[in-house]
């Protein structure tokens, strides 16, 4: 890996490649600019890894591009990088990071850019551990994983993004936009979009992570399928989205570039049928996740069409969540946890095929609404609580997303329906 010059981008020079640096990080680290360059010669000094093609698409912006055989920047050594008016396209990683690794320390900012149609194991584009990253402006685009499709969080990272989007991205298991495990994550004016992941279509948070987002849009997020939106829909839920098939296409590209290499060392990215898919914009386990002036539509799992939470406190406050699908929760599954919503959130016209229309909640859950909240017009209920016999007839018994076992006040009608989907549940790791 070679050392990335020190420019601004204004006026770039220096070569593309991996980037290194040893300042140490502190409270308020010195950003260095991350140089491109508008010819393909490299610098003597600092070659770029082989197969990189640096090209520049358009006046005052440049592009780094893998050409899906290379992975393009390692960032490593507590070094501060800045990246700006830069595209990122065609990284591959066979392990973490198909376009960029973020380790030992060191953060990266992304200004101004486009990060598109990387392949990674671990983090299709982008993978952090121990380290930050911080997004503003940024489009992350048809990034594909088997984790964290288009970024994936280790232990004690941070991601913080502003004024950006996920679209199309795809993970075979676990958050299609982003996966987190004992991480940190601050999201405001973002929209995610179109995003397909098992567990988590758009974010996958467990094992202490914390999330918080503001003025966040989570939109057609849900189910992985390489068939275009309306033929898994009809398949599955029996609706059609105008809105998720101008996407699905997208998407489906993303999916199949996943296992279009000669180089891939993981599964695809569609999931089996007979897994349950679960969160389609967030699953949350073992985790906190607070969200304000949040719009959740037309997300689609087979429970909690937009969000499942299980063990996991969850805070809510001028939220919307209306026209998601699932068998269970169409809005909301939440599970053995604390759910407070402070002020205004409408649950509403959310559809389950079986129950739990706006809200399913497990045995000893906990549900704290203002006086402000309303839940109405989901069909066929709006909340209903799920007690244990039900879960049983889940058939949960070795699965860890599972509800609680407990008594039962709920109609025998309605456990053979549940009864029908024993062992459909897909655990995360």
């Amino acid at each position: 890996s070679s050392s990335a010059s020190s420019a601004s981008s204004s006026s770039p020079r220096g070569g593309g490649g991996a980037a290194t640096g040893d300042a140490a990080a502190d409270a308020a680290p010195s950003s260095r600019a991350l140089a491109a360059t508008s010819t393909t010669t490299p610098s003597p000094a600092s070659p770029p890894p082989p197969h990189h093609q640096l090209t520049e698409p358009a006046p005052g912006g440049y592009a780094l591009d893998g050409e899906s055989r290379a992975q393009l920047l390692v960032i490593t050594d507590e070094a501060d990088v800045l990246v700006e008016d830069t595209t990122l396209r065609h990284g591959y990683a066979g392990g973490a990071g198909g376009a960029v690794q973020v380790l030992g320390g060191s953060s990266l900012e992304l200004v101004r850019c486009l990060v598109e149609s990387n392949r990674g194991d671990v983090g299709g584009a982008i993978f952090v551990a121990q380290s930050s990253v911080t997004l503003t402006d940024t489009v992350l685009w048809a990034n594909a994983a088997r984790e964290g499709g288009a970024v994936y969080l280790a232990v004690e990272s941070w991601l913080r993004v502003a004024d950006s989007a996920f679209r199309g991205n795809v993970a075979a298991q676990h958050g299609g936009a982003v996966a987190a495990r004992t991480s940190h994550l601050d999201v405001e004016l973002t929209t995610f979009d179109a995003n397909r992941a098992t567990l988590g279509g758009a974010l996958f948070l467990e094992a202490d992570s914390v999330a918080t987002a503001r003025h966040v849009d989570f939109a057609d997020n849900g189910l992985p399928s390489a068939d275009t939106a309306d033929e898994q829909s009809t398949r599955r839920l029996g609706r059609k989205s105008s809105s998720a098939a101008s996407s699905a296409h997208k998407v489906a590209a993303a999916t199949a570039s996943m296992t279009s290499s000669p180089h891939a060392s993981f599964d695809g990215a569609a999931a089996p049928m007979d897994v349950m898919a679960q969160g389609g914009a967030v699953f949350a386990a073992d985790s906190i996740l607070g969200v304000s002036h949040g719009a959740f539509r037309a997300n689609a799992a087979d429970k909690g069409g937009a969000l499942v939470a299980l063990r996991s406190q969850l805070r809510t406050a001028q939220c919307e969540l209306s026209e998601n699908r699932a068998k269970l929760g169409a809005a909301v599954y939440f599970d053995q946890g604390e759910w407070t919503d402070v002020e205004r959130t409408a649950i509403t016209r959310n559809t389950a095929e079986m129950t739990g229309g706006g809200v399913l909640l497990g045995a000893g859950s906990k549900f704290e609404r203002a006086p402000t909240t309303r839940v109405d017009r989901n069909v066929p209920d709006d909340i209903y609580e799920l007690k244990s016999a039900d879960a049983g007839d889940l058939g949960d018994e070795d699965d860890a997303a599972a509800p609680p076992r407990g008594p039962t006040t709920t109609t025998a009608g309605r456990r053979r329906a549940l009864r029908g989907d024993a062992g459909d549940d897909a655990a995360p790791r």
